[in-house]
């Protein structure tokens, strides 16, 4: 910032001015330039710095949040910078959400001159919510919002049902316990899916994920676009929100043009593949991704594909000979396309079919390179076969049909319950087409593109419908990404059913509930009713709030974790005390080896954590309240996470349960008991 800025300042006989500047009401240091000038061209200049402050300041001394139930000494430092003895009085004031303890809110002080003294008041975070706090003292204050974390536990119930004409009848009967906080029980509950709800839905889930690694804001970007595409248009926040999302991931291109999971791994063409489409999905929208960032992009791909065709084409020349006639790099494609036979291995298979996706999405895709894709076609996954099959049939080459005929040896039908599925079809290496939704979406998409199957496609829904959670969600962001993709590419007619396909009763009651109902403690029986002659997916949840965080670690059936707080520098040998530096240890074990995994520790409100590098983890991000930590591959096994802390207020603390689970099939997850950690001063 810029204080002040002065010109045709004219000095004294002796060389000097004089000049009175205002300064803003900021506590901080200026810096002060001049620049002079003489009449027989001579020049100089000269800095100063100059401190802001007041007579009577001063200093809160406060965490960033609490946690509903810690208790907390908090501060404040005044400083007494005049010349004299100054008594005053240091007032506390809070907001119902906290409540002060032991200390009144009025302190007298007395400051002998030029010094400071310290305050402390007691207090407890009664409820969750955003406290103000006030203090003050002499002519200085400050009031400030302090957030309170609920120390509340939610537990949920799903159903996932399918109703058919042979079976147009469920009953759900379930529990809501006598121990759920008041008015926090709720049903949800739809009536039958529509396509149209559930995109928007989809799309709303998108819009609020909270972690942004490459993968996550490419998938955010594409099925948020198609959502727009399906009739869910952009308001200006959610603009401002995709903007900076496309931002962000054009930042984290590699200087190659390509781009990986995190920042700090080192580039792929899968996720420079998704990355490509996010921002070739926005060009098509209008919203002007830069295109030196695309153009930079295509170089990588379109490097890898004369990476692919480089050794059959070197091969062939030498073959031929060095004294062909320059006319003979004229061939044209047909001649060139017998000179590739590439070997990639199989997961490079599946690749090449994502660059020629997006080749083929920006009309920049050749001949050559996917004839050499199409001859891997027998060896590929089924959602690698859905791509190639819409690539062919947009080309209008007529092979798609015999990629499209594939797919009947993976489907299986399941009249029982009135759904069907694509198997992932032969093995692959590759986490992300080994993805059992995305290939249900990437086949459902090719089947409406090229030969719709009006007795198949509603069995396809119900199985992704099955899949869905309370929010829409589909098992993370690259699934649920793929999901949307499809359920836009149905027409409009198609998407909305107009009136609920099914008839709900509550405990036997004559009318129907709302989707969405607060519900009262006991035993409650939920029943669906089918109206009409389509088969469909219902969904129903309950939600509600106990009190008090776990007070026992919840393992899963795959992951398990613990949590431990280990003193490195302790003044008091058995006791901790505000200064004192603790290590936070995670061991997660895994009984199976995972993709992707997250592991999330809520931070202790009267700590400050650091951020310190950590050889066992991919990537890692600090939060206000969680430290988070990111591994790309997990092998089973006990793996450790650590970060040390330093203990900075005196109080009663708790820990919220940390957190492991895959991020992409989150049904594992597993947490540890919240802990308790009491700091003297």
């Amino acid at each position: 910032d810029t204080a002040a800025w002065r010109t045709g300042i004219v000095t004294d006989e002796n060389g000097c001015a004089k000049v009175t500047v205002k300064l803003p009401d900021n506590l901080t240091t200026w810096q002060g330039h001049a620049w002079a000038a003489t009449t027989d061209f001579r020049y100089g200049e000269g800095t100063c710095k100059v401190t802001a402050t007041k007579e009577m300041l001063l200093r809160p001394m406060l965490p960033s949040f609490l946690v509903e139930g810690d208790t907390i000494d908090i501060g404040a430092a005044v400083h007494n910078y005049t010349p004299s003895t100054v008594k005053t009085t240091a007032r506390a004031s809070v907001s119902e959400e906290l409540r002060l303890l032991a200390s009144q809110p009025d302190i007298p002080l007395e400051l002998p001159a030029k010094s400071a003294q310290t305050t402390f008041w007691k207090l407890t975070a009664e409820k969750a919510g955003n406290a103000k706090i006030s203090l003050s003292a002499a002519q200085d204050g400050v009031e400030t919002m302090l957030p309170i974390l609920p120390l509340a536990s939610e537990n949920a119930l799903e159903f996932n049902t399918i109703l058919s004409p042979q079976s147009p009848v469920r009953e759900i009967a379930f529990e809501v316990p006598a121990t759920a906080l008041p008015q926090t029980p709720r049903l949800y509950a739809d009536r039958g899916f529509d396509l149209h709800a559930t995109i928007g839905s989809a799309r709303d889930y998108l819009l609020k994920y909270p972690h942004k690694c490459n993968e996550q804001l490419s998938s955010r970007i594409i099925g948020i676009l198609a959502a727009a595409k399906a009739g869910y248009a952009l308001s200006k926040e959610e603009t401002k929100t995709l903007m900076k999302a496309i931002a962000l991931l054009e930042k984290r291109q590699k200087h190659n043009g390509s781009w990986a999971w995190f920042a700090e791994d080192k580039g792929e063409l899968f996720f420079t593949c998704l990355a490509m489409r996010a921002l070739l999905d926005a060009q098509d929208s209008g919203l002007s991704p830069n295109p030196q960032v695309i153009n930079r992009g295509f170089t990588y791909l379109e490097g890898h594909v004369r990476s692919i065709c480089k050794t059959s084409s070197t091969a062939h020349s030498k073959a031929k000979g060095d004294d062909d006639d320059d006319d003979d790099d004229d061939d044209d494609d047909d001649d060139y396309v017998q000179r590739i036979t590439p070997r990639p291995p199989q997961e490079f298979r599946e690749l090449n079919v994502d660059v020629a996706e997006i080749l083929q999405q920006a009309n920049r895709l050749k001949a050559p390179f996917l004839e050499a894709v199409y001859q891997t076609h027998p060896t590929l996954s089924v959602a690698s076969l859905s791509k190639l099959c819409r690539i062919l049939k947009m080309r209008n080459d007529d092979r798609w049909q015999t990629v499209h005929r594939l797919f009947a040896q993976y489907i299986d039908r399941n009249p029982d319950n009135w759904t069907a599925h694509i198997h992932l079809g032969p093995q692959t290496n590759s986490f992300w087409h080994g993805n059992m939704l995305e290939t249900n979406a990437e086949y459902l998409l090719t089947q409406q593109q090229t030969a719709p199957d009006p007795s198949l496609t509603p069995l396809l829904l119900n199985y992704l419908m099955l899949n869905r959670s309370h929010d829409y969600a589909f098992g993370g962001t690259f699934p649920t990404a793929a999901i949307l993709r499809t359920l836009s590419a149905f027409p409009e007619s198609s998407r909305s059913h107009g009136t609920p396909l099914v008839r709900l009763e509550l405990d036997g009651s004559a009318g129907q509930p709302t989707t969405s109902a607060p519900i009262s403690p006991g035993h409650h029986t939920l029943k669906y009713t089918l109206s009409g002659n389509l088969s469909t997916c219902a969904l129903a949840r309950i939600s509600w709030m106990e009190k008090g965080a776990t007070a026992t670690a919840h393992p899963s059936s795959q992951i398990s974790i613990t949590r431990t707080y280990r003193p490195i520098s302790q003044r008091v040998k058995n006791e901790l005390h505000v200064g004192d530096v603790m290590e936070v240890t995670l061991e997660v074990n895994l009984l199976n080896n995972q993709e992707y995994l997250r592991v999330s520790d809520p931070l202790l409100a009267g700590i400050d954590a650091n951020d310190d590098n950590n050889m066992n983890t991919w990537y890692r991000e600090m939060h206000d309240t969680t430290m988070e930590f990111y591994r790309r591959h997990a092998n089973a096994g006990v793996i450790t996470f650590y970060y040390p802390i330093q203990l900075r207020f005196s109080g009663r603390f708790t820990a919220l349960p940390a957190l492991a689970e895959p991020m992409y099939a989150p049904q594992f997850k597993a947490t540890t008991q919240a802990d308790t950690l009491t700091i003297l001063p």
